[in-house]
C-alpha cells in the first residue's frame, strides 16, 4: 500500500488558530469531536509534500511558540476603573464580526450584525469608565446572549474585553461565563478554595445541572482528592453529551475554548488515581475511537507499536498529527525516518526489516536476502513507496512540527538541510532551536563544525524517539 498522506492543511490551521484561539492551543480537541477550527476551512485536504509541491519558492521556518494562558487575575473590588480599558480600535468591529461569521466563531444571525455593532461599541465606552458588574450589562443589553458573544468575538483579539465582558456576565448570573472564570481559577491554584465564584459553580451543577458547571466542578473535586465523587459527575457528563462533526460555538464547547480538560481526560486521571486501569485504558480508546482526541490518540498508538502493529500505530500517529497536535506531528516524522533507516519495514512489506530497495532492480549475491514475488509487484504496481520517500516524509512532518513549536523538530530539521547542503534554511532551524535554553550545549556542539560539511553531524539517538 502507498505510504499515508496527511488528510488536512496544517499550515492553514496554524494561520486560523493563530487568529481564532484566544487561549492557549491544546493538545486535546472540543468535546464535540470537533478536530480543530480546521473543519471550517473550505479547500480540500493536501499533504504537506503536495503543499511543497505546489509552491517551489523556499519555505520559510517560523516557530509558533504555544503562548502562555490568559492570566487575568479575578476582579478587584477596589480598583477596578479604567483596569480593563481597551486597546481596539471601534472601526474594527464590523471587521472582527464578519471574520467570526466566516470561521465559525459566531453564533447570531446576519440581521442582528447592527445590534452586536452597537453592544460592541457600548462595551468599549463602558469599559473606560464603569467596572465590570450587572447593572453594567443591563445598562448595554438586556440580552446576555449577544453580551457574551461580543465577548468571545472581540476578546479573540483583546483579552481584557473577554474579562470585563465575562465578569460583568457572571455577576448577572449567566452560567457560561462563570464556568469560564471558575476554569481560569484552577489553572492558577492547586487547592481551590470555597469561594463565591466556586460556590456558584457547584449550584449551577448540582442543582442546575448545567454540563459544564458539571465539568468544572468534577475537576474542582478532583483537586481536593474527592475522586470518587468527581468520576460520578463524570458519568454525568458523559450521559449528556455525544460526540458530533459540527463545530460547536464557544458557548457550547465542554472545554470552554481549552481552559479545561475535556471529560474524558479527566475521567481518566481519575479513574488512575483509584486504581482501576482498565477503565482507563477503556476511556482512551473511546476517546480516540470517537472523539479524535489527539492525547489519546497518541496513547493508543503507542500501546499499538508496543504490540508489533506497526499499521496501527501509524493509524493512530496519523489522526493525531492532522489535528494539528505537535507531539504527534514529532513522534510521526521521527517513525516514517527510522522506516528510511531500515529500523522498520515499509508498510506494506512483509519481508526482513533493513531490506535495501536497490535489490529489487539489481541482481545480488545468492547469500542476500531476496524480496518476494508479491513484495516486487506490489513495487511495480506502486502500492510500495522506496525507503527514501520516507526521509521526505520525514522532513515534512518535522517541519509542521517545528512551526508549531518543537525545538527538537527544529535541530532535526536543521541537520536535515545541512545535509542537503541547504544551509540557509538550517540557518533558520537552529535559530529556532537556540530559543530553547535547555539546548544550549547541543548548539554549541552543532555550531562548531556547522560549516565543515566534511563533518558528519547525526541527530542525537534520544530526539528520534516514536
Amino acid at each position: 500500500m502507498s505510504f499515508a498522506r496527511p488528510p488536512r492543511p496544517l499550515r492553514e490551521w496554524l494561520h486560523l488558530a493563530a487568529a481564532l484561539n484566544p487561549t492557549p492551543a491544546r493538545s486535546s480537541r472540543s468535546f464535540h469531536s470537533t478536530a480543530s477550527r480546521l473543519a471550517t476551512t473550505r479547500r480540500p485536504p493536501r499533504s504537506p509534500a503536495a503543499q511543497r509541491a505546489q509552491s517551489q519558492a523556499p519555505r520559510e521556518v517560523i516557530s509558533r511558540q504555544p503562548t502562555k494562558g490568559d492570566s487575568s487575575s479575578q476582579r478587584n473590588n477596589g480598583n477596578v476603573r479604567g483596569r480593563f480599558s481597551s486597546r481596539l480600535d471601534p472601526s474594527m468591529i464590523p471587521v472582527l464580526r464578519r471574520h467570526a461569521m466566516m470561521s465559525g466563531l459566531g453564533s447570531w444571525s446576519e440581521s442582528r450584525n447592527k445590534e452586536f455593532d452597537s453592544v460592541a461599541c457600548a462595551i468599549l465606552q463602558a469599559m473606560e469608565t464603569n467596572p465590570p458588574t450587572k447593572e453594567s450589562l443591563f445598562a448595554i443589553t438586556k440580552d446576555t446572549d449577544i453580551f457574551v458573544s461580543v465577548g468571545h468575538v472581540l476578546g479573540a483579539h483583546d483579552p481584557n474585553i473577554s474579562s470585563w465582558v465575562f465578569h460583568a456576565a457572571a455577576e448577572a448570573g449567566v452560567g457560561f461565563p462563570a464556568c469560564v472564570l471558575a476554569a481560569r481559577y484552577l489553572r492558577t491554584t492547586q487547592l481551590p478554595m470555597r469561594t463565591s465564584l466556586i460556590n456558584r459553580i457547584e449550584r449551577l451543577a448540582l442543582e442546575h445541572n448545567y454540563a459544564q458547571a458539571i465539568l468544572v466542578h468534577a475537576k474542582v473535586l478532583g483537586m481536593r482528592k474527592q475522586y470518587a465523587e468527581a468520576v460520578a459527575l463524570l458519568e454525568k457528563v458523559q450521559a449528556m453529551t455525544f460526540p458530533s462533526s459540527a463545530l460547536p460555538s464557544p458557548s457550547y464547547d465542554m472545554t470552554m475554548m481549552g481552559l479545561i480538560e475535556p471529560p474524558w481526560e479527566l475521567y481518566a486521571q481519575f479513574k488512575e488515581k483509584l486504581g482501576d486501569q482498565e477503565a482507563v485504558q477503556q476511556t482512551r480508546e473511546m476517546a480516540a475511537e470517537q472523539y479524535g482526541d489527539p492525547v489519546s490518540l497518541r496513547i493508543c498508538a503507542g500501546t499499538r507499536l508496543h504490540q508489533g502493529n506497526l499499521d496501527g500505530y501509524m493509524d493512530y500517529m496519523l489522526k493525531a498529527a492532522s489535528g494539528g497536535d505537535r507531539e504527534a506531528c514529532y513522534r510521526l516524522a521521527n517513525f516514517y525516518y527510522r522506516i528510511y533507516r531500515g529500523e522498520y519495514p515499509i508498510p506494506g512489506q512483509k519481508d526482513s526489516v533493513g531490506q535495501d530497495d536497490a535489490s529489487l532492480s539489481s541482481s545480488s549475491s545468492s547469500s542476500s536476502p531476496r524480496p518476494s514475488l508479491l513484495t516486487r509487484l506490489r513495487y511495480l504496481l506502486g502500492h510500495l513507496r522506496p525507503r527514501q520517500d520516507y526521509r521526505l516524509l520525514a522532513i515534512d512532518w518535522h517541519f509542521q512540527a517545528c512551526r508549531l513549536g518543537s525545538t527538537r523538530s527544529a535541530v532535526i530539521l536543521a541537520l536535515f538541510l545541512r545535509e542537503d547542503r541547504q544551509l540557509i534554511d538550517s540557518e533558520k532551524c537552529l535559530a529556532v532551536a537556540e530559543n530553547d535554553q535547555s539546548l544550549s550545549s547541543l548548539m554549541k556542539k552543532l555550531r562548531s563544525s556547522w560549516y565543515d560539511l566534511d563533518v558528519r553531524l547525526a541527530i542525537p539517538e534520544e530526539f528520534l524517539w516514536v
